[in-house]
């Protein structure tokens, strides 16, 4: 059986090792966690019969049921260990993996609590949307703080940034789901929805999620006019 602590837990397990700061726990917590997968995927039976896979979907599953629980998981992943669905199976084994890799990552950051938060209470699909926006942003010379929902217009967006030598910038994430039509509708709306979120007299960022049924020939025109229209 794998079992991958919370850093959290881990902490809670060897406090009586006296780190000097939290990012030198951070840093023996990683380097452990790492070694023990890495013992796994050389052990000779795992190497032999080639199951690296399997252990990563195990160790995946492992961690999230010790972030979320179990009946989380089971409920968020229904179709994920029933193989004869390949399709919904093979997608929701992926996002299980990708959640499970982004929810390990974003442990040491201070913002963690809110992720936390908002990904179990969002679809699995837009919780690893706001996780790649949130990488990228990390890539960014500036602090990040993700913003607690409150419901009041001009101030609902989902990250503050505080941009060296800029500012404070507000962004907003929007994430369409795979399924949703087309329409030029749809875009100005999503934009003008967003936009209301941000606060007046600042410059904001907006990250959209492409559901894949917009991406065909030809979009490409239709999708940049309604973002102008919405945006003017």
């Amino acid at each position: 059986m794998i079992e991958i602590p919370t850093f959290a837990a881990w902490m809670e397990t060897n406090r009586a090792q006296g780190f000097p700061n939290e990012a030198t726990a951070w840093a023996a917590y990683n380097d452990r966690v790492y070694r023990g997968m890495q013992a796994l995927f050389e052990d000779p039976h795992v190497a032999v019969n080639r199951q690296e896979a399997a252990v990563v979907e195990i160790a995946a599953t492992a961690f999230l049921e010790s972030a979320f629980g179990a009946d989380w998981v089971k409920e968020r992943f229904p179709l994920a260990d029933h193989r004869e669905e390949l399709g919904p199976w093979v997608q929701q084994a992926r996002q299980r993996q990708e959640l499970a890799r982004r929810v390990f990552e974003f442990q040491s950051e201070p913002w963690f609590a809110d992720f936390l938060s908002y990904t179990k209470k969002n679809e699995v699909a837009s919780a690893i949307f706001e996780a790649d926006v949130l990488q990228t942003l990390m890539r960014v010379p500036a602090s990040i703080t993700r913003v607690t929902e409150s419901g009041v217009k001009g101030q609902d967006y989902d990250i503050l940034l505080d941009l060296a030598h800029i500012g404070e910038v507000p962004v907003e994430v929007k994430y369409k789901q795979d399924d949703t039509p087309f329409s030029e509708a749809t875009v100005r709306n999503t934009v003008k929805g967003a936009a209301k979120q941000l606060p007046r007299g600042h410059v904001g960022w907006l990250f959209v999620h492409v559901p894949t049924a917009w991406v065909r020939p030809g979009r490409g025109d239709e999708y940049t006019e309604a973002l102008y229209e919405a945006l003017r």
